[in-house]
């Protein structure tokens, strides 16, 4: 193991130095998302993930990227990964156990959204775990024409709040917390 540690410090370096400073965040994009141990119903679900959705622009304040990320967010476009959501009603992924995502599921997920200069900046919902009370995502930072991811971390986040769409909303914030902490240790470590 620590014969890989030098071989994992210069590919997180790497990847850094590849990451945007402008981007256009689209959302989260729930449409590969595995949830399981719950009850609600699969239209109960794309009703919440549209509203956590909506959270990035009602309450931008607080789910600042720019201050949890360290991106310069030059626009906030939702209406992809509104979209993207009813494709999983679509799917069985729905009370099943985790499933992880292969680098194909990623270039269909980021194939959604719209070729662009700007690069693109996507949370991507990978699994919501009830019983354990966690959400588990990865953050992307993407080439916005050839779709090539330029930076990414995984993030996960304890889950809370009232209400369906607010306890997986809760599990966001927290992941972007824990993620800014995280960076900022990275941070400090390059120095």
């Amino acid at each position: 193991m620590m014969l890989l540690w030098p071989f994992f410090s210069v590919v997180g370096i790497a990847q850094e130095s590849q990451k945007p400073a402008d981007v256009d965040f689209y959302g989260i994009d729930f449409s590969k998302v595995t949830v399981s141990g719950v009850k609600e119903s699969v239209g109960q679900f794309v009703s919440a993930f549209k509203g956590m959705n909506l959270l990035f622009v009602s309450e931008s304040d607080k789910y600042d990227l720019s201050r949890f990320l360290g991106f310069n967010v030059l626009e906030t476009n939702i209406s992809i990964s509104e979209q993207q959501v009813e494709s999983w009603q679509q799917q069985p992924l729905w009370n099943t156990a985790k499933q992880d995502l292969t680098a194909e599921d990623f270039a269909g997920i980021l194939g959604a959204y719209p070729e662009t200069e700007t690069p693109g900046l996507l949370i991507v919902a990978q699994w919501l775990d009830k019983k354990g009370g966690i959400g588990y995502f990865k953050v992307v930072a993407f080439d916005g024409q050839t779709k090539q991811i330029l930076w990414s971390r995984d993030m996960q986040g304890e889950a809370g709040g009232a209400g369906l769409r607010n306890y997986w909303a809760g599990s966001v914030y927290d992941g972007l917390e824990n993620l800014q902490k995280q960076l900022k240790k990275e941070s400090r470590r390059r120095k």
